[in-house]
């Protein structure tokens, strides 16, 4: 949807969605009255392709350096901090989930756990014995 679509159908633009997101993710609700609230917010932009998955909303705390870093990205690129870090998510999860294996798979060796086999029971097992 573009602005003149945005301001057309809800009477804003996406820089007064903007700001009214940043409220939101800053969680001062202070100033603020209104009933039960939903977590989230619509897309304003094609951020994510229309065929996305659905989503789940999740809270996590940053350190104030990281999570000014997000804001300073998102103001460079125009993209919500919400879009940036969950593709900074989704793009290391393929490499934590292969870390964490192998230091399970070491936990494991250690304890005792794992079936392990000798460079000569290997050789045996394959008919590479000279």
């Amino acid at each position: 949807m573009n602005n003149e679509e945005l301001h057309e159908k809800f009477g804003v633009t996406s820089d007064q969605l903007n700001a009214r997101a940043d409220e939101y993710e800053s969680n001062d609700w202070s100033h603020m009255s209104f009933g039960e609230t939903t977590p989230g917010r619509p897309r304003l932009t094609d951020e994510l392709d229309a065929s996305a998955m659905a989503t789940a909303t999740v809270a996590i705390s940053l350190s104030e350096d990281l999570a000014a870093r997000y804001d300073r990205l998102a103001k460079e690129t125009g993209r919500t901090k919400t879009f940036l870090m969950a593709k900074a998510l989704e793009e290391s999860i393929d490499r934590l989930e292969y870390e964490f294996s192998i230091l399970k798979d070491i936990e494991d060796y250690r304890a005792g756990r794992l079936e392990t086999y000798s460079l000569d029971e290997v050789r045996e097992m394959l008919g590479l014995d000279d």
